[in-house]
């Protein structure tokens, strides 16, 4: 073997023959391949869960929007039907405090 320091000599019928090396060269160099791999793949979940998150934002920002524009129909609906009712005779008016809070309270679930 030109690097006998680095492999194994195994007599084989007589004749020295080179085969896998003695060092840690080799598992070192497939451990870091796979290291290389591990990272990969972790890169290309955070980046899949970096993308995750920004739909996830939209998302939210989507439905913060529908809130709003729900609270304000809710608003204009409670207003006319305690215009409604105010002009009937012997009603007890809407309790907008009630709906305020029931509204807000839906909000923070």
């Amino acid at each position: 073997c030109a690097k006998s320091h680095t492999y194994l000599k195994i007599l084989l019928e007589g004749k020295p023959i080179c085969c896998e090396r003695s060092d840690d060269n080799e598992q070192q160099e497939e451990h870091e391949e796979t290291k290389y791999d591990d990272q990969q793949i972790l890169l290309m979940e955070i980046w899949f869960i970096r993308e995750l998150l920004k739909k996830i934002k939209e998302k939210n920002e989507i439905l913060e929007l529908n809130n709003s524009a729900l609270l304000e129909k809710i608003d204009i609906l409670v207003k006319d039907e305690k215009n409604h009712e105010t002009n009937k005779p012997n009603n007890t008016p809407i309790n907008l405090t009630a709906i305020r809070q029931t509204r807000m309270s839906s909000m923070c679930r």
